[in-house]
């Protein structure tokens, strides 16, 4: 965006001498340049609905201008712009006379309203736009970029209907001004949102833990297996850019049969005593290689053999944590050492897995 929005305003110019031109038929040019136009729109178009349902959110009464006025503005003088390229050749100087008319009388500025409403820093009582976009989609990433990407929609369609307006004045001078104006416009939007979008990517483990918890208190009922893969659909879907594990039991037998650990995530247990194992990575992160791990993890004792003056020799399951201490853990972002008689469960990103199963004792978990 920014330099790259120059052709598309260029094309504006053309295309309203084209419509004024005083022609017996249409040329192919202007033929070509209505189909541009109306492709623009209808792309325009498929925003809505979803834009529509995200913007119900927002109290927009806490927002330095009144967003609806200003959207409902540019929707309007955006139909008054479709007219001229819709209506037949003989009336499109009827149809000039009445945008000219309409905007004079209703757009009162609404783009730069908008622009400033992104860009400026409020007062105390008030926020720009993408706080409180930000503030009502709970920094949800996808729900803050489709939001802000039909912001940017309403700042196109403005930026046309204002360089249609001086091209229909045959204003060319002020034309060439506003649209070099609005292309640096568009450059700091732009980095507005990407700010925006920065900051939802940079709290995810705060907001992601506030999902668990909120996932783990309305789902105890489910089974390991149904608590784990809903909670990992949760949580990818969410949090798309980066990989999930989600580990969830819950013991049987004492707990010495299990030693868990992650980074960059949460290990917990709930109210029902499940215990739940939760990390992630950005998706770029190279996938860990565990070649060495899987050696100890196929070959490491997990019994010992013991004496009872009752029972003579025995073999013992190892404590967990003994098993635990002697893996290789580089790299891995969680490992989990757990007794197969706890019924444990997972769903993740399984490209980052590796598991090793040696049941009936105990099953080996690394992830990264």
């Amino acid at each position: 965006m920014g330099k790259n929005l120059g052709p598309y305003l260029g094309a504006i110019g053309p295309f309203i001498g084209l419509l004024s031109a005083f022609l017996p038929s249409e040329s192919e040019e202007l033929t070509y340049m209505k189909k541009m136009m109306k492709a623009i729109d209808k792309r325009f178009d498929q925003m809505d609905k979803r834009f529509d349902n995200i913007e119900k959110m927002m109290k927009w009464n806490v927002v330095q201008v009144n967003f609806g006025q200003i959207e409902q503005r540019i929707k309007v003088m955006t139909l008054e712009l479709r007219n001229l390229y819709s209506v037949p050749s003989e009336a499109v100087e009827n149809r000039k006379k009445i945008f000219i008319a309409h905007y004079e009388s209703d757009y009162q500025n609404s783009g730069t309203k908008l622009y400033h409403s992104i860009v400026n820093n409020q007062s105390m009582f008030q926020e720009d736009l993408c706080t409180s976009v930000l503030r009502y989609t709970d920094n949800d990433r996808k729900m803050t970029q489709l939001f802000l990407l039909g912001v940017m929609k309403l700042l196109l369609q403005s930026i046309q209907i204002e360089l249609a307006y001086n091209y229909v004045n045959k204003y060319t001078h002020n034309a060439n001004f506003t649209k070099s104006l609005w292309i640096n416009r568009t450059i700091e939007v732009r980095e507005k949102f990407n700010d925006a979008d920065v900051h939802c990517k940079n709290v995810y483990l705060s907001e992601s833990k506030e999902d668990v918890d909120e996932y783990s208190e309305k789902n105890k009922g489910k089974t390991n297996d149904q608590f784990a893969t809903g909670l990992f659909n949760l949580l990818a879907g969410k949090y798309y850019w980066r990989d999930w594990i989600v580990v969830a039991f819950i013991p049987t037998a004492h707990r010495k049969y299990h030693k868990g650990h992650v980074k960059g995530g949460q290990y917990f247990v709930t109210y029902n005593k499940r215990y739940v194992l939760v990390t992630s990575v950005d998706k770029n992160h190279p996938v860990a290689n565990f070649s060495r791990a899987a050696q100890k993890m196929k070959t490491r004792p997990l019994t010992y053999r013991s004496r009872s003056w009752m029972y003579g020799y025995k073999n013992y399951l190892r404590p967990a944590i003994h098993i635990y201490n002697s893996l290789d853990k580089t790299d891995a972002y969680l490992v989990s050492v757990t007794t197969c008689l706890f019924n444990i469960a997972y769903a993740c990103n399984t490209n980052r897995l590796l598991i090793v199963n040696r049941c009936s004792m105990y099953a080996l978990i690394m992830w990264g």
